[in-house]
């Protein structure tokens, strides 16, 4: 199941793995991180522009991530609950689809 998530200027497209989460190409990072941005999302956000997997905010590339909550903390620069912020196309949250 193709999920999505937005938060602010940035959009995320993704898949529930299971015991990882895998962010797509194309997906467009929020370009100015919060506060609350977890520092390890932020060292990734560097990491991979520093590597040319992020290019003008967007993901040049599928990138896995170690959880729902992290991969949508990476795409928003924020604290996120990905349980919470990534929906089906028919506007369910992971939480919801999941069952869990």
């Amino acid at each position: 199941q193709r999920l999505t998530m937005k938060y602010k200027d940035g959009v995320g497209y993704g898949f529930n793995e299971g015991a990882t989460f895998m962010l797509f190409k194309g997906s467009r990072l929020n370009s100015e991180p919060t506060a609350t941005c977890p520092k390890s999302a932020r060292r990734e956000r560097q990491r991979m522009m520093e590597e040319g997997k992020i290019k003008d905010w967007v993901l040049q590339e599928n990138i896995r991530m170690s959880s729902p909550s992290a991969a949508a903390s990476f795409i928003g620069g924020a604290s996120l609950n990905g349980w919470d912020t990534w929906k089906t196309k028919k506007g369910k949250t992971l939480k919801q689809y999941s069952g869990t």
